[in-house]
């Protein structure tokens, strides 16, 4: 049978952490059941980003989980604060081991195929859907998308980005605590944008120091890693040290509405399909939650469309609320983070941009938040969506 013909049950156009960890939960909750095609440009074998995040149980890959905390530390201008995070923890995972893992796992069974070249051409067909690997056409039943993210306009009122660059750094002396990674430092200078570093500690001289940015535009190298020495050697204070690693990653902060599903036959997953947290630019938690509602819902109605793509719709509302506040500079970022952190009990806040928690829990901690400002970007954002809503209305009409 030549490429032209095959056809699968299902397609992933991506094989980074959505299409991988999608195809593997697929293939472990039915063992064999369902023929499976990963394409991607290349296979994916290097450490390309690091994935940190907090979970109260474990997610399917704790194997391959490098470390894990029940504390944080917070900290800025004259203020520091020891997070006890109970019942969560904060885990990190680095992106080689996972898809090293996942491969281990698939490659091999005879229901699963990997292949690689240019991805184009994504087409919802009448009984399926169908892609182009090289020029090659490959059809399946269904097809999910994590590979080609839809253009965010440029004129989009609440976009950022979240862009940062880390070193994999050794200290010639004890310098670190590696019991208290550092969640957000914003010791350092602020401009007109959110920045604060994070520091993960794998033991008392070796760490993952990362600058991070949310802004309109990315930097030139260089300015990532001025900041970065700056705060290392002036700040932190850590002596002489060794850079054994670097990465850069630049994550959409937007509520830009990414297409949930395109047709009937093909979803989009990751951050194509907005799983990436708007105002945080979490991705990790938010895709094993979708990844487990496709196969509840394979079990279910033996087709993978989940319900709905968000468990609690009105986190998308604060979410655009926080971009509306940090776009039109109506109150600054590291000030919103020193009242939630100074104000809420750290359980609640790890809730709360979670995604978990309780509404009188967030009435609370919005008290604490300065009014007028949120007040003016929740009437923006409800005027927004009422305005597309109308445009929406009379577009069908027309």
């Amino acid at each position: 049978m030549s490429s032209a013909q095959e056809y699968t049950d299902f397609l992933f156009a991506g094989g980074g952490l959505a299409g991988l960890s999608l195809a593997c939960q697929i293939e472990t909750a039915f063992p064999s059941r369902f023929q499976m095609l990963v394409a991607d440009k290349e296979r994916k074998n290097s450490n390309d980003r690091t994935w940190c995040f907090w979970e109260k149980e474990d997610n399917p890959y704790q194997d391959v989980v490098l470390r894990q905390w029940d504390h944080l530390k917070v900290e800025g201008p004259g203020w520091q604060r020891i997070l006890d995070i109970h019942p969560y923890q904060y885990k990190m995972i680095r992106s080689r081991d996972l898809y090293d893992y996942i491969h281990r796992k698939l490659e091999g069974k005879p229901n699963i195929r990997f292949v690689y070249g240019d991805i184009s051409d994504l087409k919802d067909l009448a009984d399926g859907a169908q892609l182009k690997i090289d020029g090659v056409p490959y059809r399946s039943r269904w097809l999910f998308n994590s590979a080609i993210r839809p253009t965010v306009p440029l004129n989009h009122p609440r976009s950022l980005l979240q862009h940062f660059k880390g070193y994999f750094l050794t200290s010639d002396r004890d310098v670190f605590d590696p019991g208290i990674p550092v969640f957000m430092d914003f010791r350092v200078e602020q401009g007109n944008d959110v920045r604060f570093v994070y520091v993960i500690p794998f033991n008392k001289r070796r760490a993952l120091a990362e600058y991070t940015v949310f802004s309109p535009t990315i930097w030139s190298e260089d300015a990532y890693d001025n900041q970065l020495r700056h705060y290392l050697e002036n700040i932190l204070k850590i002596g002489p040290y060794h850079i054994e690693e670097e990465e850069f990653g630049v994550i959409p902060m937007t509520d830009y509405p990414f297409p949930f599903r395109t047709g009937k036959h093909i979803l989009h997953t990751g951050t194509a399909g907005g799983l990436t947290k708007a105002s945080t630019g979490y991705t990790f938690v938010n895709v094993m939650r979708m990844n487990q509602r496709v196969v509840e819902a394979i079990r279910l109605e033996n087709q993978p469309v989940p319900a709905s793509r968000r468990w609690h719709f009105r986190y998308g509302l604060y979410d655009s609320i926080l971009l509306d506040v940090l776009c039109k500079h109506r109150y600054s970022g590291q000030d919103i983070f020193r009242l939630m952190f100074n104000k809420t009990a750290p359980e609640k806040i790890m809730a709360f941009l979670g995604e978990e928690s309780r509404f009188p829990d967030e009435l609370r901690m919005f008290a604490t938040f300065p009014q007028l400002p949120f007040i003016r970007g929740f009437l923006n954002v409800v005027n927004a969506r009422m305005t597309r809503s109308v445009h929406s209305v009379f577009s069908r009409s027309g």
